[in-house]
């Protein structure tokens, strides 16, 4: 009994040494391994983030590093021996002829330039690849033309937003459809209760359906903060902040909300001005409170927008406004062309004397009924943009111009340099 005993015994030591001997050599070639591989430092700040302009800086020293050591010694002709292998180096790496033709062998001064940029893009787009090149002009689209959805915010209590509105819509159906939505018509048409929270599903579907249909929905909000004030700017995207011109430019209410909100729409300052009213002024405060606009503009409005009367009469009159078109030389007409996408810009070149021309330029235009929202020029372009801009109406930068003309001497025609008409004597 005591042998079969002994013999268990024997063999429990022997398999716990056996797993004991395992174990301690595991360990063993852990730390080895362990000891070979070396341990690299930590940083001690965070960890950097490659980004992509830190990247073009990158590439763009590596090319150049390239590009100054590969023709430090184009313009020394004589080549030593001992420097031979190295300009073989060289030139093979400049060497392009598979790409234009051009041998290095055969470079001269007049290539070095033309040579330096190919060199420099080629390099660029096998270092950095297409992801860091600029789209091309194809690509390129004017932003406000994706604009599905435009906010009108008003600045203060005293601008006239139903009749803003509604004149804003009948200058854009004149583009596409337009749809304009307010809590009232909203209420009208899902009902009392569309705009409680219950109904929140049941709203933001119905409104993309209506942003689908339409080629732009105008969302007017409330006078102060209500839950339908922050659904229409949570779905702009752009916003209108509409005030008034001959008012102070002070912060409104829903201006301070919307900056301290992260609304990530375009904002647009629109100034209303009265037609018989004195131009526009302090732009530049306007501005300065509101660093959050990306642009602004001045509307010169029609004496019935700042007409009193009830919304009801405001319907009414604009019922008649809307059976005819809309005038398309008119400031929400020029408005409507911004928020779509279709600006209309002149330019006008130099030329002194000859620059009197663009005037016909101008009434030609106006006579095929074509409006101009932006103008530009160089040297009397410019001056004769400005004069038109100003007054509006070619007919009266007319009368500007030759005002201007008494005193610049325009009507005695060109004058020729005598050193330019001096004949030339015979060979």
């Amino acid at each position: 009994m005591e042998a079969p005993l002994q013999t268990g015994m024997v063999l429990g030591v022997m398999i716990g040494a056996g797993v004991a001997v395992v174990v301690t050599a595991v360990l063993i070639l852990l730390v080895v391994r362990r000891l070979r591989v070396p341990k690299t430092p930590a940083p001690d700040g965070p960890r950097y983030r490659f980004r992509k302009r830190d990247k073009v800086l990158f590439y763009g020293r590596k090319i150049m590093r390239k590009v100054s050591q590969s023709t430090s010694s184009l313009v020394d002709t004589s080549v030593s021996a001992t420097s031979r292998p190295r300009m073989k180096k060289k030139l093979k790496m400049l060497n392009i002829a598979k790409n234009g033709g051009v041998y290095i062998r055969d470079l001269h001064v007049g290539y070095f330039m033309s040579l330096l940029t190919r060199v420099v893009f080629f390099q660029g787009t096998s270092l950095a690849g297409s992801g860091l090149g600029v789209p091309p002009h194809s690509e390129l689209t004017n932003p406000a033309s994706n604009l599905a959805t435009v906010a009108v915010l008003p600045v203060c209590a005293e601008v006239p937003m139903v009749a803003f509105t509604l004149e804003l819509q009948h200058a854009l159906q004149a583009i596409g459809p337009t749809l304009l939505l307010n809590s009232d018509i909203i209420r009208a048409r899902l009902g009392a209760s569309a705009l409680d929270s219950i109904q929140e599903f049941r709203l933001s579907g119905w409104l993309a359906q209506q942003e689908d249909a339409h080629r732009i929905v105008l969302y007017q909000t409330d006078a102060s903060l209500t839950p339908w004030t922050v659904r229409c700017l949570r779905q702009a995207d752009c916003i209108l902040i509409v005030g008034l011109g001959d008012q102070e430019p002070t912060l409104g209410q829903l201006e301070q909300m919307l900056e301290n909100t992260a609304v990530r729409a375009l904002k647009q300052l629109v100034l209303l001005h009265r037609e018989e009213g004195a131009g526009p002024t302090r732009t530049v405060e306007w501005l300065n409170m509101r660093s959050w606009c990306s642009g602004h503009l001045h509307l010169r409005c029609p004496r019935r927008l700042f007409s009193r009367r009830s919304p009801a009469k405001l319907h009414e009159l604009y019922e008649k406004v809307f059976s005819r078109r809309a005038d398309r030389h008119s400031d929400f007409s020029r408005l409507a062309r911004v928020l779509t996408g279709n600006t209309i810009a002149l330019v006008l070149g130099g030329g002194g004397a000859r620059g009197c021309s663009h005037i016909g330029v101008l009434k030609a235009l106006e006579e095929a009924g074509v409006p101009v929202d932006l103008v530009g020029g160089t040297s009397i372009g410019s001056f004769i943009g400005a004069l038109y801009a100003e007054e509006r109406s070619a007919s009266r930068t007319k009368q500007r111009a030759r005002e201007w003309a008494k005193v610049w001497c325009w009507e005695e025609g060109l004058r020729h340099p005598r050193s330019a008409i001096k004949p030339v004597a015979p060979p």
